[in-house]
């Protein structure tokens, strides 16, 4: 058995990520984290995901997640639909336990949002369980994500949602979707697509009426963008969905994190966690950790409060 050969990719994986921590080493004895609580109140994390979910094992639920934000103060908290299961629903039932805790505690109550996502289990591309979320109070929608044309071909798969056509036109389900999503004022999450796809798919969008659009995790390797493209979709009126997932490259990359707040600027950028797996800490916490470095690397204050309260707030409602 070759172990050198077993392990050289975690080690090397390993290697990168004690510089990135290396580079987040105090060099203080001790740092405030009293302006860390004072912007994690009022924030929003635009990106969680709660359990329970089909593709992986997320231990918190909404009602777990939002009682942990309103303990911290979070205006509000956006459950994105896991893999195969709208979040509607269960964002409203859990908003009625935070509302009573809230009260009880003489605490302003974070808001539980919630949406579907256009994967198979909703049978795609489906105006209608895209309208019944809304009708019900849902206030996203998103694209499809792991079952993705786009997606399936980079982990190796076949088959998936095509969003396009082979004239690269939206194709009808996905502009009546935008018309749905114009109508209710929905956000629509643009997710695992390529970047061509986005491109037109922010157009037909804008078209169709839609004030509301986020591109997901366009740094990460499903559906990558340079800065440059990025800078493509933010003049379209997109904002960029910036998580700090589980802070480790290939998901994650400090240097680059800060090279897209610096080139793109804080104007286009909403944060959030893209976390709920139980491998990870819980959301909330890692939202605190997450504001808190970009703090400690130098990103201006002001800019956080932008990425993290304005942005999030004038994207959702």
């Amino acid at each position: 058995m070759n172990i050198k050969k077993i392990f050289e990719p975690s080690l090397d994986l390993a290697g990168e990520v004690a510089k990135g921590y290396a580079k987040l080493q105090p060099t203080e004895a001790f740092f405030d984290m009293s302006s860390i609580d004072e912007m994690l109140e009022g924030s929003i994390d635009t990106h969680c995901l709660s359990g329970p979910d089909s593709s992986a094992t997320r231990p918190w639920n909404e009602i777990d997640l939002g009682l942990e934000a309103s303990k911290w103060g979070m205006a509000a908290i956006v459950f994105k639909a896991n893999g195969y299961c709208a979040t509607t629903r269960s964002a409203l039932l859990a908003q009625t336990v935070i509302d009573n805790w809230a009260k009880e505690n003489n605490r302003t109550s974070t808001r539980t949002l919630g949406g579907v996502i256009l994967n198979n289990a909703v049978g795609g591309l489906n105006p209608y369980a895209v309208e019944t979320s809304a009708k019900i109070g849902g206030k996203f929608v998103w694209t499809p994500s792991n079952d993705s044309w786009w997606h399936r071909k980079l982990t190796g798969h076949g088959g998936g949602i095509e969003v396009l056509d082979e004239h690269d036109r939206v194709l009808p389900a996905l502009e009546e979707i935008f018309r749905i999503a114009s109508a209710y004022d929905l956000v629509l999450g643009i997710c695992h697509q390529n970047t061509k796809e986005r491109l037109i798919m922010i157009d037909a969008a804008n078209e169709a009426g839609v004030k509301r659009i986020v591109l997901i995790h366009p740094q990460q390797p499903v559906n990558k963008m340079t800065i440059e493209q990025m800078k493509m979709a933010a003049a379209k009126g997109a904002y960029m969905g910036i998580y700090c997932c589980d802070f480790h490259p290939p998901f994650f990359d400090w240097d680059e994190t800060l090279q897209i707040i610096k080139e793109l600027g804080p104007d286009s950028i909403v944060l959030g966690t893209d976390l709920g797996n139980f491998k990870w800490p819980p959301p909330v916490e890692s939202f605190r950790r997450y504001l808190a470095l970009l703090l400690y690397q130098g990103v201006p204050d002001k800019d956080v409060e932008k990425m993290a309260k304005i942005n999030a707030q004038n994207l959702i409602f």
